[in-house]
């Protein structure tokens, strides 16, 4: 048996992440064997705020309900530009890659084609609950104007503060807000006896930059970008002057464009 709560005391299903739960389609949260969760009418709406990438990942875990008979369902994810559709069996955990807008917030909601079957003792709509909706947290954010691609670890946590360790080689996409953006990177290790080279190449292979350090510092790159164009860049780690030693693996702690 669920029991209805009072959503200041409960985690919502958002995670106090980045998604933003709109009025339409959702039930009010409730709590069933310590997990938080919300029935749906249909159309459930949430929004994502402005931001400079051009994309989100936001998780979404669900079930069907007795609206849909308890059988799989198909959910289609709409938005004003886009719509998404997943086949949904049981309990289901997916991601979702949702377009993103600069200057305004961007609306979409969760639709199951089907449904409307009366629920036995409840003359509410229930059609599927959703346990989780929400952005993954990060090193980096939706308005950060970085997207990580291959290289980077998982994330790991380290009392409050959030870190990836880094690989040579890590790339990552960069979304310029404006001409000759600053990259700004929190990056190092522990202290070394002999200097790190940093360089960061773009598509071509061509450096962009480099620098030396000795520990965890700010590492500020200018970036030769164009207001709203994007690009993909690499980054290269080795020793000053000590060939000899394994290529160094450092930690990043966040990176954003301003």
């Amino acid at each position: 048996m669920s029991v209805r709560t009072n959503p200041e005391l409960t985690l919502d299903i958002n995670r106090q992440s980045q998604v933003e739960l709109l009025p339409a389609g959702w039930h009010a949260l409730e709590v069933d064997a310590g997990r938080s969760f919300r029935w749906v009418d249909n159309d459930a709406a949430f929004a994502l705020p402005p931001a400079l990438n051009h994309f989100a990942n936001v998780t979404v875990e669900l079930e069907a309900g007795p609206g849909m008979g308890r059988q799989s369902f198909e959910l289609t994810i709409r938005s004003g530009i886009t719509q998404q559709v997943f086949s949904i069996q049981d309990r289901h955990s997916l991601t979702l890659t949702l377009p993103l807008s600069r200057h305004q917030s961007s609306c979409f909601s969760l639709h199951a084609d089907g449904g409307g079957a009366p629920c036995p003792n409840d003359d509410r709509q229930l059609n599927f609950r959703v346990f989780l909706l929400a952005t993954p947290l990060d090193i980096v954010t939706l308005q950060s104007g970085v997207e990580l691609l291959a290289g980077w670890g998982p994330l790991e946590t380290s009392g409050k503060e959030l870190r990836r360790t880094v690989q040579t080689g890590a790339r990552a996409r960069f979304y310029a807000p404006r001409d000759t953006c600053v990259l700004v990177v929190d990056i190092g290790g522990g202290p070394s006896p002999v200097g790190l080279r940093i360089d960061l190449l773009d598509e071509q292979a061509v450096p962009v930059f480099t620098t030396a350090i000795d520990r965890r510092q700010l590492v500020c790159i200018r970036l030769p970008l164009v207001a709203d164009t994007s690009g993909t860049f690499s980054f290269y780690f080795e020793w000053v002057g000590r060939s000899s030693l394994p290529p160094p693996v450092l930690s990043a702690f966040s990176l954003h464009l301003r």
